[in-house]
């Protein structure tokens, strides 16, 4: 036990001026995790990041540079002392707010103000996104009809019409096209796209009302980028070679294209646990980046003299970080390969210094990298999901690497054949477990049988998919490529056999209602108190994990939803299911009206005169409590008792009652209503004034 009676060197302290209490115990634990301080920046600089978009209105510009600043200077001075970890969390805090708001800042682009009818739309095409319902395309420099240059958004996403041909990259297109300002959340807490494409440059989108023109007669078209096209064209060859869903997610694996992938694939994919398989995560660049170190090695140890002159080791370490690098870059930067590449990068540069490689360390240096380059990117599932889940498997693997390694020494094939297969479950619990808060707050699901699925399935995209996948690029430039992807596309359809199957069990998917934030973010922090404590300190992470299971326990999901054009409300009955309005209209907003509740069954309003708890209808209007539902204009008499109008006909029922008419729908968009207390929430409400937001 250590003997706390004793000077500390660790805090500069004698035991003349060692504090007493909690104060002590808590600064001594502080010093013990000297070699783990790093892992704090991230989380400190991602709670700065957090704060700036959780606040509901956008705060002075400069004001977190100034406190960082302050603060930054606070900590040098006081460096010496050991309230010095205070101004230096302050100072990271505000470095994360001030990151947030200047990338912000950086891409303030025009966004429309309301839809437009059909219009004359020209633009240059930058990104081709194959879609099952059509291609959808992207459009910079756009000129619209009517509308001043000043006020036209920088780029705009239009999917074309069924039957157009794809354009090409570069190419300055004209069409007709009715746009729209980026979507509203269609509930309260759902997801905000408005902020994802603010970040994106992307002001509006919309569709094409007929064929696209190429326009031939204006200047304006360029050339695209060599790694844009080169894209377009592995992309056109892998299509000639494999098709159908099988083709989609080659694309998706090699070129980083996933909209092609076909709803009922990816929805498989999903729900049996494999999801992570589609993205470009660290399995797949840490897979192409150890074929091209061990193939490069293996070939150089073939030359005697090359093995005892050069560092092989060393060169084909240098050459899998090349090709993770072009890798990343070839396949579109997702964050989640981002990350990847970072990691990868940070692995293989420990191997060329001869210092050690995977730990904590690389994970936080690769946050911070990212975090501050692109902040917006934290409060995204990808990132989070991804982080989460490698944070947890690296804590465990640093735990258990020494016995791991002392049970292999001197172990034959079996023994690594086990290991692998035991190392597989184990990671896949893990990351199961860790993004589990990830997934129930973003998806409200997650997948009960995601660790036996990944059992399977994950050494058959290591050892085969992905290993003919890096045999393809290398083919590609002779033509050859029919050679790996044949066999690359036997593995995907297997993969895919495995997927459907895993889905189609009973109770293959977990629903729940959507979580709120605060439990979210307890668990959050629970998990990372969990993680990155290396003393018995970490056990206090339980008590917030307990806290957000509370708090998610005991949040009441709301009575009653109605949508922004008030043409869909939804009543959550006594049974669980949800009652729409209409079940012809809104399909897209039901169902995730559905799945925020925990994937409610959706049924119709009851017939006239049908009692269905707490729903009562006549013809034209329902009665749920105190609250009246107008469904049609007509002359009402059942105000007695009624505190509150939904009136989204402005039909005037009830005069003189509070009531929430188009026009409140149309200023402040859906609203959900909590019957027991009265509660009212708005979209407008919870997203707050920010400036992706304006429309608000």
């Amino acid at each position: 036990m250590t003997d706390l009676t004793q000077d500390w060197p660790e805090t500069g302290w004698t035991t003349a001026t060692r504090p007493r209490g909690p104060l002590a115990w808590m600064a001594r634990v502080w010093a013990l995790e000297r070699p783990r301080r790093i892992l704090w920046l991230p989380v400190a600089i991602g709670l700065g990041i957090v704060l700036y978009f959780e606040l509901l209105a956008e705060p002075p510009a400069d004001l977190a540079a100034a406190i960082a600043c302050i603060a930054a200077a606070i900590t040098i001075w006081t460096r010496r002392w050991h309230v010095a970890a205070l101004p230096a969390a302050l100072a990271l805090v505000a470095l994360g707010f001030a990151a947030a708001q200047f990338r912000a800042e950086q891409v303030a682009a025009p966004v429309l103000a309301a839809p437009t009818g059909p219009v004359a739309v020209e633009g240059v095409v930058i990104s081709l996104d194959p879609r099952e319902n059509g291609l959808r395309i992207l459009l910079r420099a756009p000129r619209v009809a009517g509308l001043d240059e000043a006020v036209t958004p920088r780029k705009l996403r239009v999917r074309l019409t069924p039957d157009s041909e794809a354009p090409h990259l570069g190419d300055r297109v004209r069409l007709v096209a009715e746009l729209q300002p980026p979507m509203r959340p269609v509930a309260p807490g759902a997801y905000d796209q408005r902020r994802q494409l603010w970040f994106d440059g992307i002001g509006g989108t919309g569709w094409a009302v007929r064929r696209f023109e190429r326009a031939r007669d204006l200047t304006g078209g360029e050339a695209p980028s060599a790694v844009a096209q080169l894209r377009r064209d592995v992309v056109d060859r892998i299509g000639q070679v494999l098709e159908g869903g099988v083709g989609a997610i080659a694309i998706a694996l090699l070129a980083g294209e996933r909209g092609q992938i076909d709803q009922a694939d990816v929805e498989a994919m999903r729900q049996s646990g494999l999801a992570h398989l589609l993205a470009i995560s660290g399995m797949n660049i840490g897979i192409a980046a150890g074929f091209v170190f061990v193939a490069l090695r293996a070939l150089l140890a073939l030359s005697p003299r090359l093995a005892l002159t050069l560092p092989i080791k060393k060169i084909a370490a240098t050459a899998a970080l090349l090709a993770a690098i072009a890798y990343t870059e070839f396949v579109g930067a997702p964050v989640s390969a981002e990350r990847s590449m970072l990691m990868s990068s940070l692995v293989l540069a420990a191997i060329v210094l001869d210092r050690a490689t995977v730990s904590l360390r690389t994970c936080a240096v690769a946050a911070i990298v990212l975090l501050l380059a692109e902040p917006e990117e934290l409060v995204g599932p990808s990132f989070q999901m991804s982080f989460g889940a490698v944070l947890a498997i690296v804590a465990v693997w640093e735990t258990l690497r020494a016995r791991v390694f002392g049970w292999l020494e001197g172990g034959g094939l079996v023994r690594r054949a086990v290991a692998y297969l035991v190392g597989v479950a184990c990671m896949s619990a893990l990351a199961t477990f860790a993004t589990a808060p990830f997934s129930l707050y973003h998806f409200q699901q997650i997948s009960t049988w995601g660790v036996v699925a990944n059992l399977v399935a994950v050494p058959l995209n290591d050892f085969w998919i992905m290993g003919w996948g890096v045999l393809a690029y290398a083919l590609l430039p002779f033509g050859l490529e029919q050679i790996a992807l044949v066999p690359m596309g036997w593995g995907i359809a297997l993969l895919l056999d495995i997927a459907h199957y895993f889905a189609g069990l009973p109770g293959a998917v977990l629903h729940v209602p959507a979580l709120p934030t605060a439990a979210f973010f307890l668990a959050v922090i629970g998990g990372l108190w969990l993680l990155l404590w290396s003393q018995r300190v970490r056990h206090l992470g339980w008590l917030a994990v307990a806290a957000a299971i509370a708090v998610a326990c005991f949040t009441r999901a709301p009575d009653l939803l109605i949508s922004e054009d008030g043409k869909l409300v939804g009543v959550r009955r006594d049974d669980g299911a949800l009652a729409l309005s209409t079940l012809k209209r809104g399909r897209f907003t039901a169902e995730i009206w559905s799945r925020r509740l925990g994937g409610a069954e959706l049924v119709p309003f009851p017939a006239a005169g049908v009692v269905t708890p707490p729903l009562v209808c006549q013809r034209g209007v329902c009665r749920m409590g105190r609250l009246l539902i107008v469904e049609a204009r007509q002359t009402i008499s059942a105000c007695h008792e009624i505190t509150l109008v939904v009136d989204p006909t402005d039909s005037g029922a009830c005069p003189g009652l509070a009531r929430i008419g188009r026009a409140a729908l149309a200023r402040d968009g859906a609203h959900a209503i909590d019957l027991r207390d009265g509660t009212i929430e708005t979209v407008a409400a919870v997203a707050g004034a920010r400036p992706w937001t304006s429309r608000d």
